[in-house]
């Protein structure tokens, strides 16, 4: 295993050491490679799926879930290729496709 350098989300951080790990080119932990991405987005935003205690499942559906009420799930498949750290701005852009910032947008239906 490895450190990736590099920083998932802005050129300006280039300097900095990213904390996701990878095994031939493929993230181990999903977790560390999805977070920055919602953090991007708007803060709030945690991943029920994958778990923290199987954080490289190879299963391919994830769950997000907003902190504030009223917020519904978001469940999205994210083949396990995108995990690799080439093709992290298809991931980042995957995401940012189906989460979008503030509150009114995943609020639930009466």
């Amino acid at each position: 295993m490895r450190s990736a350098a590099g920083c998932f989300l802005s050129s300006t951080c280039d300097r900095r050491t990213s904390a996701v790990t990878e095994v031939g080119d493929m993230a181990v932990d999903k977790r560390k490679a999805l977070q920055p991405v919602l953090d991007s987005i708007e803060k709030g935003w945690q991943i029920v799926k994958p778990s923290p205690l199987t954080p490289d499942n190879l299963e391919t559906e994830c769950i997000f879930q907003h902190r504030a009420a009223g917020h519904e799930q978001v469940r999205i498949v994210i083949d396990n290729s995108l995990f690799r750290l080439s093709n992290i701005s298809e991931l980042q852009d995957l995401v940012r496709s189906v989460i979008k910032p503030g509150p009114n947008i995943y609020s639930a239906r009466p």
